[in-house]
């Protein structure tokens, strides 16, 4: 009998463990669904709605531009039920990212909360440093950065403003695209800011169609400069110094541009120069 007893009363307590177990789930349970109905509610209140966008550092981009692609990246929803212009649950990486691709002239872009209801968007711009232009059709440029970006078209105007360079890509569209890497490009705008400090008004850059690593610079009366970034350029720089220095150079003549065909800066053991016939 105090066994049957015992037993009884060790299958009484499980029940009731097992009682107030399945009562604790089912409070968690109906604890998280209010509380994902209160999340959802409140994400689909307009008082948590971005209404607001301000646009910080923008010069030649205009800002609705950058506002439509805002608005439209924010009117979208996270799994169909929340709205992503939620200032709670809005990414701002998403939307930096969306920007940025959208307008390949900015270099970057940020955001962040301001209120319950407003975001502070605010971008640089790419600054140029000289233009591409599609050799057959001279008028078709696009700017292009010191990285070596093109990052849009390029309005007309007259005389030498930028480098204008050449070569390189086969493509009508080219925003985008980079001239070259950034560390070649970057090398080759050291040696072409180098050769205005020597003096020298830089005409035109272009790449060479079958040997990846020649250039030519069209510099003053037509003279070209022939260099290559497989060889080093800081060397080219300084033998095309020693060149225009020395004592007894024929380019201390006046009009001497007028008669040099091209110096050769291809060889880091010498440079050499040719007349024109």
């Amino acid at each position: 009998m105090k066994i049957k007893k015992k037993l009884k009363g060790q299958s009484y307590l499980r029940q009731r463990r097992r009682r107030r177990l399945i009562l604790k789930l089912i409070l968690t349970g109906i604890g998280l669904l209010v509380l994902l109905i209160a999340s959802f509610i409140l994400a689909r209140m307009d008082y948590f709605q971005v209404s607001k966008i301000e646009i910080v550092g923008n010069k030649a981009i205009d800002y609705r531009r950058i506002n439509i692609i805002a608005q439209t990246a924010l009117v979208d929803y996270y799994a169909w039920l929340i709205p992503k212009g939620n200032i709670i649950w809005y990414r701002s990486s998403d939307l930096e990212n969306k920007i940025a691709k959208a307008i390949p002239r900015l270099s970057s872009v940020e955001s962040q909360r301001i209120s319950h209801d407003t975001i502070r968007i605010t971008v640089d711009e790419r600054r140029p440093f000289g233009v591409w232009c599609d050799k057959s059709t001279p008028e078709n440029c696009f700017l292009i950065d010191a990285r070596g970006l093109i990052f849009d078209k390029a309005p007309f105007f007259s005389g030498q403003l930028f480098f204008r360079f050449y070569g390189a890509l086969d493509s009508q569209e080219p925003v985008g695209l980079r001239y070259l890497s950034e560390t070649r490009f970057t090398t080759l705008s050291n040696f072409l800011s180098g050769v205005e400090n020597l003096g020298l008004d830089i005409k035109s850059i272009e790449k060479d169609k079958d040997k990846d690593d020649y250039f030519t610079v069209v510099i003053n009366d037509g003279t070209k400069l022939l260099i290559s970034d497989r060889s080093s350029l800081e060397v080219a720089l300084a033998n095309l110094q020693t060149l225009l220095t020395n004592k007894d150079s024929i380019f201390k003549e006046v009009n001497v541009w007028t008669k040099v065909d091209y110096l050769n800066l291809r060889s880091t053991d010498q440079a050499f120069y040719k007349m024109k016939r």
